[in-house]
């Protein structure tokens, strides 16, 4: 029986957000690495320089004074911390992709659970800081956890 064209639309659409979330996963690796091997005075250096023209024009930039501003809260323990945090969560995503893609049956189940982890996490967070990023990542999480499950039960469905 040839999948309907709303079946091929969910089936295109989960492609595309393990992809999205497998190089989601490698950027986060990457920079946890960077953040691990650049020393804090590079980091304050290269934040100025790129927000140096920004605050020409504007001293009073939001986003350009909190860049700024961030290297001096940036103490070692705290790298130490969300590098590893940036490295493991980027290596989860980059594991689970893989396996999706592939259509391995472990893969749905762990994905499903650790991605409702992750939303978990998120919607606890946005209850305290209201942001769009931290909104707009949740929904996108939630709407690639539904397409999982919907492809897991199809999987399942097909295979009996």
């Amino acid at each position: 029986m040839q999948p309907s064209f709303i079946e091929r639309l969910l089936q295109k659409l989960l492609v595309l957000g393990i992809y999205l979330k497998g190089i989601d996963g490698v950027l986060e690796v990457v920079g946890g690495i960077m953040l691990w091997a650049v020393p804090n005075v590079v980091l304050d250096r290269t934040l100025h320089f790129l927000t140096q023209r920004e605050l020409a024009e504007d001293p009073r930039d939001v986003v350009a004074n909190w860049l700024v501003g961030l290297t001096s809260v940036i103490t070692p323990n705290i790298k130490l911390i969300v590098g590893i945090f940036l490295i493991v969560h980027g290596l989860a995503k980059i594991f689970l992709a893989a396996g999706l893609i592939k259509e391995k049956a472990w893969a749905y189940p762990a994905s499903i659970s650790i991605f409702l982890v992750f939303i978990i996490y998120e919607l606890y967070r946005l209850s305290y800081n209201r942001s769009f990023i931290l909104g707009s990542v949740a929904l996108g999480d939630i709407i690639l956890l539904i397409l999982i499950y919907h492809q897991y039960r199809h999987l399942r469905r097909s295979s009996v």
